[in-house]
């Protein structure tokens, strides 16, 4: 019990029978301001205990880690990429065989026509070659060359123009052609025979030079014609 005034400081006066509840000289009522201390201590204690550190005083808990690829998406992933890719090595191979095989009949086709450019022309140069020679060496019928082969010409004016449409066709066809990976010496093979075969188309068309010299290379591209359509028959 407070024994003097804690805002005068007057003696708090009791008696025994009579406990004194206020003060005489200022008026405080002693048991109200008794109540304040005991809340103003009650409040200074609370605010001067520290708070235990939870951080401290409770184990840390490790969140899981989140996975940031799913495992099933990456082998599907795998998995399609892998089909695309043999998908894609597939095709190239069925495109491969496709491109090989138009080839092929390309060429096979090319081969016949320029085989029958060697059978037409070599009709044309043998008759030619015979008249010319006839002209000159025949002790019965001699006349000048230069009538003989224009009338062999005259006489093969129809066969001398297929050969010419041929051998121009030929040419063209080979234009367009556009050999695949792999055939490119087939392809230049099958020019230079053209070439081979166009030489000999010339000499049924236009003929020139001596005797001597148009027998002799017509002697010579009929050896190399004959194994150039063996070339070509294997081609087809």
């Amino acid at each position: 019990m407070i024994k003097k005034c804690p805002k005068c400081g007057a003696e708090r006066q009791q008696d025994d029978m009579i406990p004194s509840y206020e003060c005489p000289s200022c008026g405080i009522i002693y048991a109200k301001y008794e109540k304040k201390l005991n809340q103003q201590n009650t409040a200074q204690n609370a605010s001067s205990m520290k708070a235990p550190d939870i951080n401290r005083s409770q184990p840390k808990i490790q969140k899981p880690v989140k996975k940031l690829v799913n495992p099933i998406i990456v082998v599907s992933v795998v998995i399609a990429l892998a089909i695309s890719f043999f998908g894609y090595k597939f095709y190239l191979n069925i495109e491969k065989r496709n491109s090989n095989r138009h080839f092929s009949s390309r060429v096979g086709a090319i081969s016949g026509r320029m085989i029958n450019l060697a059978i037409n022309s070599e009709t044309v140069v043998d008759e030619i070659n015979r008249a010319w020679r006839e002209a000159i060496f025949s002790k019965y019928e001699k006349r000048d060359f230069n009538d003989a082969i224009m009338e062999v010409r005259l006489k093969r004016a129809d066969d001398i123009a297929s050969i010419e449409r041929l051998s121009e066709e030929i040419a063209e066809n080979i234009k367009k052609i556009t050999p695949p990976v792999g055939k490119e010496k087939d392809y230049q093979r099958l020019k230079e025979l053209y070439l081979l075969f166009n030489k000999y188309a010339n000499m049924a068309v236009t003929p020139s030079g001596s005797l001597q010299t148009y027998s002799q290379q017509n002697s010579e591209l009929t050896v190399e014609i004959k194994s150039a359509v063996k070339e070509l028959e294997m081609m087809r």
